[in-house]
């Protein structure tokens, strides 16, 4: 069985088990982004309301991709799920099994630097720490801190 640490390269990683995949319904992508949105979100607002909208709204409707916008949706409904406080053992696993597959696929994308790849390596952070997962937490912050720099140097912001 692989974990979050396991983080391979194979593309397959967006081939959820049948419990995952009834998690990702509209109805179960709405809820948990609301969750986000309600409890997470407005202790650190990462990214625009209407980014993480556009972003859903293209989950619902052609399902999970291999791409980041579907990495940081993953990463979002963990998020939901743990902060929501009112999961059970099995949403508990299944918000692992969002992060192992987020984590995945940051890990099967080729690295750009940009400021969607600093975004969901921050989610990363996040969802690691409140596993109390934090040197997997530590190294994704230097991740995310990493890109987000290059990226600002690239586009002039130091200069």
């Amino acid at each position: 069985m692989s974990s979050a640490y396991s983080a391979t390269g194979d593309p397959s990683v967006m081939s959820p088990s049948t419990s995952t995949q009834s998690q990702n319904e509209p109805g179960q992508v709405y809820f948990y982004i609301r969750n986000f949105m309600s409890l997470v979100y407005p202790l650190y607002p990462i990214m625009c309301e209407q980014a993480i909208a556009d972003m859903e709204t293209a989950v619902i409707r052609d399902g999970l991709q291999i791409n980041v916008p579907s990495a940081l949706i993953l990463l979002m409904k963990t998020l939901g799920k743990l902060y929501s406080g009112t999961y059970d053992l099995l949403e508990h696993n299944d918000a692992i099994a969002h992060l192992d597959s987020a984590v995945r696929l940051l890990s099967w994308l080729p690295l750009e630097y940009t400021l969607e790849h600093a975004q969901a390596y921050t989610l990363a952070a996040l969802c690691f720490a409140k596993l109390s997962m934090l040197s997997s937490s530590a190294m994704h912050l230097r991740q995310a801190s990493a890109v987000l720099y290059e990226f600002l140097t690239r586009f002039g912001a130091f200069h």
